[in-house]
Parts: C-alpha cells; sequence; structure tokens
C-alpha cells in the first residue's frame, strides 16, 4: 500500500514556483489524491461551493507572495506548512539552547562587556535631576574678584570696578529689588557703636587681636569645632568645608545647611571663634535642625496637605492645621549675632553697627568713595575692600549709587531681641526658624520636647544677664525700647508686608554667610 501511494505521488506533474525553479506537486496536493487529510466537511446551513470560495480567496491572498503564476494553494496544504515550519523552528530553538553554556571569557572581553553594561541605554531618556538654584549670595557673588581687585588698587583705589556675574542681569535686578530699600533709622547707634570701639580700642586691628588673639591654624580650628560638636551633642552632624571665594570668614551651607564653610585663607580668631560657632552651630544650625521636627516643616506640611486632598477634595484649612511661617531673617540674624559675643569679654556689637554703617554710606557713594570712607573705621586695606564688595556686590558698575541692604538686618535683628529679651521663652524661640512676629502662632503647635538647646543657653538665668548686659553696652536704653514696639523698613522685605513666602524662597533669602 505505502508503495503504491509513493508511485502516485511520483508521478505527479511538476509546477512552477515563483524563484523560477521546479517543485513537485505533491508538495501541494490537489483535494482529490487526499481529500481526508486536507478538506475539512463544510458546516451544516451553508453550502460546501461557499466555503470554498472562502478558502480559494484567502489562499489566493497569500500565494501571492509565493508564486508567479499565483496558483491557488490548498488551505490544508498551508496549514501543515505552517505546521512544518514551527517544528523545525522548535529544534533550532532547542539546539541554540543547548549551545547556551558557560564559556571562558578573557579579562577584556569581561572588562569591555561591564563598560557597556555600565553605559545608560542611548534611546531611553533618563530623568534629570532637578538642579538645586543657587542661593541669593552665591548668585550676586562676582566672578572677576581677582582681576577687579588687582585693576582698583593699580589705580590707587580711584576706579570703581567693574564685577561680573554668572548669573543674567535679570536676576541681579531681581534680588536688587527686594533689597534696594536702605534704613537710615539705626545709623546714629551704629555711629555711636563704632566710635566707643575705637575710643577703647584705638583701631579695627587692635580690637581684633586685643578680642580675638592670634589667627587659628586648620588644625586648631578643627579641634575647636570637634570640641564644640562634643560639648552640644551635635557629633557626626557638622561638616568642614573651606573655599577660597568664600566672602564671609565663616558661614554655614550644604545641601541640607549642615556644612561650615570657612574662608581661605584662615581668618578666625583664637578667642572669638568659639563665639563664631555659638553665631553658625549654635544658632542657624540648631534651629533648622530643630525646625525639620516640627509639624510646620515643608516636608510634613506637604504630607499633611497631600493626605488632606486624599481624603476630601474640598478640604478646608481649620484652626488645627499647621502654620506656614513668615521668614525669619531678622530675628534669626539677630539671634546669632547677640549669641556671637554672649560670652565675650567685649559685647559691643562692632561688626553688625560696621555692616549697617557701610550700608548707609554705600546707598550715597561709590565704590571707590565709599572706600575712602570707611578708612576711618577699618585700617586695614583687605578687610576694607571686602566690606565695600559686600555692600556693592550685585551691581555690575560699582561707580553708581546703591547699596545691597541685605546686611542691615544683624543690627535691626539685635536690637529687637535685646529691647523684648525679658519676655521671650527662648525654648519656643529655638523650636524652628520663628520670627519674634510668629512666636504666638507657634507657641500652639511647636513641639519643645524635641527641641535641641546649645549649651551656652542650658542656664537662662545667666544668659538673660549676659543679654542685660549686652543691651546697656549697645546703648539700648528705656527711651528706645519703648519707642520700637514695630519692625523698621518694612518695604524692604516682601515678607514684612504680611506675604507668606514658602521654605525655598526662605532658603534663598536666610543667610549663608556670616561674619
Amino acid at each position: 500500500m505505502f508503495c503504491e501511494e509513493r508511485e502516485s505521488l511520483c508521478r505527479f506533474p511538476l509546477l512552477p514556483n515563483s524563484a523560477g525553479s521546479q517543485r513537485r506537486a505533491f508538495e501541494d496536493p490537489p483535494k482529490e489524491v487526499f481529500p481526508s487529510a486536507f478538506a475539512s466537511p463544510p458546516r451544516k446551513g451553508r453550502r460546501a461551493s461557499d466555503a470554498v470560495v472562502k478558502k480559494t480567496t484567502k489562499l489566493s491572498m497569500g500565494d501571492r507572495r509565493g508564486s508567479k503564476g499565483g496558483a491557488v494553494i490548498d488551505e490544508g496544504a498551508t496549514k501543515l506548512r505552517r505546521r512544518k515550519s514551527q517544528l523545525i523552528d522548535g529544534k533550532r530553538d532547542g539546539r541554540a539552547k543547548e549551545k547556551e553554556k558557560p564559556r571562558k571569557v578573557s579579562a577584556e572581553e569581561c572588562a569591555a562587556e561591564v563598560e557597556s553594561k555600565s553605559k545608560p541605554d542611548e534611546g531611553k531618556k533618563k530623568k534629570k535631576k532637578p538642579k538645586k538654584k543657587p542661593s541669593m549670595v552665591a548668585s550676586i557673588r562676582p566672578t572677576n574678584m581677582d582681576s577687579a581687585r588687582e585693576a582698583f588698587f593699580a589705580s590707587d583705589c580711584k576706579t570703581s570696578p567693574a564685577f561680573e556675574y554668572s548669573s543674567s542681569s535679570k536676576k541681579l535686578n531681581e534680588v536688587l529689588a527686594i533689597w534696594s530699600h536702605c534704613s537710615f533709622h539705626h545709623l546714629g547707634v551704629a555711629t555711636k557703636i563704632l566710635d566707643e570701639t575705637l575710643k577703647r580700642y584705638g583701631s579695627e586691628t587692635a580690637y581684633l587681636e586685643h578680642t580675638g588673639g592670634s589667627i587659628l591654624s586648620e588644625e586648631a580650628l578643627l579641634q575647636q569645632v570637634d570640641s564644640y560638636l562634643q560639648e552640644n551633642d551635635l557629633e557626626g552632624k557638622v561638616d568642614v568645608a573651606f573655599n577660597e571665594n568664600a566672602l564671609a570668614p565663616a558661614a554655614m551651607g550644604g545641601a541640607h545647611g549642615s556644612t561650615l564653610i570657612i574662608g581661605w585663607p584662615i581668618r578666625q580668631r583664637e578667642h572669638r571663634f568659639w563665639g563664631v560657632l555659638n553665631h553658625e552651630i549654635g544658632t542657624h544650625c540648631l534651629r533648622r535642625l530643630n525646625d525639620r521636627q516640627q509639624c510646620w516643616h515643608k516636608s510634613k506640611r506637604k504630607r499633611k496637605d497631600k493626605k488632606k486632598n486624599e481624603d476630601a477634595t474640598d478640604c478646608v484649612p481649620d484652626s488645627h492645621s499647621p502654620p506656614a511661617f513668615r521668614h525669619c531673617l531678622r530675628t534669626e540674624e539677630g539671634l546669632a549675632c547677640i549669641n556671637t559675643i554672649v560670652n565675650q569679654d567685649c559685647k559691643l556689637l562692632w561688626r553688625p553697627a560696621l555692616h549697617y554703617y557701610a550700608v548707609c554710606r554705600g546707598a550715597q557713594l561709590s565704590f571707590a568713595d565709599l572706600y575712602g570712607d570707611l578708612a576711618r573705621y577699618i585700617d586695614d586695606p583687605a578687610r576694607r575692600w571686602e566690606q565695600c564688595v559686600r555692600v556693592k556686590r550685585g551691581f555690575e558698575d560699582t561707580a553708581q549709587i546703591g547699596a545691597f541692604t541685605k546686611d542691615q538686618v544683624y543690627l535691626e535683628g539685635a536690637w529687637r531681641i535685646l529691647s523684648e529679651f525679658r519676655d521671650l521663652k527662648f525654648q519656643l524661640l529655638y523650636a524652628g526658624r520663628i520670627s519674634l512676629d510668629d512666636l504666638p502662632r507657634a507657641a500652639g503647635f511647636a513641639d519643645l520636647q524635641v527641641v535641641h538647646m546649645p549649651a551656652f543657653l542650658h542656664d537662662t538665668v545667666d544668659y538673660r544677664a549676659n543679654l542685660a548686659e549686652i543691651a546697656t553696652e549697645n546703648f539700648v536704653d528705656e527711651v528706645t525700647i519703648n519707642r520700637y514696639d514695630h519692625w523698621i523698613c518694612a518695604a524692604r522685605c516682601p515678607s514684612d508686608k504680611g506675604v507668606e513666602i514658602d521654605d525655598d524662597m526662605e532658603d534663598d533669602l536666610t543667610v549663608d554667610e556670616a561674619f
């Protein structure tokens, strides 16, 4: 039987294929040869001719890809060939899997493979991390400081320098628009403090040497920082970095405000550096760390707002919602200035008074004229240059009058705290970055159990006694206290108008520089 079927297959005629070669008819046998193997019986309810027409149409469309003559191929043969190709592909996959065995790889090939995997895919777009915008002080720091200094001193200090910046003119104008209004309210008391200092010590250099001692070495400075952190239980929470481009001798900065940036070359003095640490770490750093533990902190407030939005779309803030405080720049800097001298023998606010006076004079003079005017108080040319740069930063043409007035907040903030310290609750003041005006609002929300107080405030009785002495030394008399019942120069800062600003703007305005 088998032989007869084979002989009949061999007698089938040859048909042309698409490549012009010959193929045997048994590859595409007609329905009459093996009707049971290829053709399915027609379904009930329709004619067999209809089924044949539909099958023929489908096969004709498929056959156009495979034959020139357009021969009609039976559907059963097409299924058979498709099944055969699947079996062949399956065997090939099996052989491929058998070949995938561990192989020895040379060191060069391994290195090349690791390098290729470490490279990011060109087709995939990686999400770019948002760049942290530079702080306000960084955006107005001149980039040509060295060349401008050389040109200024080469002109015998007669030609005002032209400063260049990495920020655009639009950004500079925005910053100066915030800090362009100069207050003269405390100019008289600032001049009295400066004159009293010169009366006692003769010059600024003599004052710094007498009250500060010699300039610290790097090793001695780091030892003092370690001792301070240990005394205040802050080990491992503050880093130290040195920066050649820093305008301030010391400042708190970094991504999270936990890096103590020291200007290089070091200008810190032996007996005054502990007060600088009170300013930077004992005030700025601790208030920032405490603020993160409170319910009003930005991240916690956002999470609570998000939860409220999920619970109810028509959520209305109630009296139990954590407040969003206005920025606390004057309170922050005033408290830091007081803490700088709280344990010093000389309790004159020399540097806040000098900053205030320089801004007042810079608002009326050019850079060169201001440099000459400050000679009465600053005898060292290098320090006088730095003070003029602080006042004129943000200006491209420093020959014009005008000043960056932010440095006035030191004396303004210190003056108000000294006028109100008898009624202040210092633990609440240290609960976060809170201004004096917001203390009543913060009292109902602050968690005082988590407040980390500095070592110099463990004895509040002694601390208040020191503040009383500082107030007397700096002419804060009863007449001034009674007269000082509101913030001065409310137009200078947006928040003083009652406009609430978020923490990002507060970070931009809050000091990242210091004495």
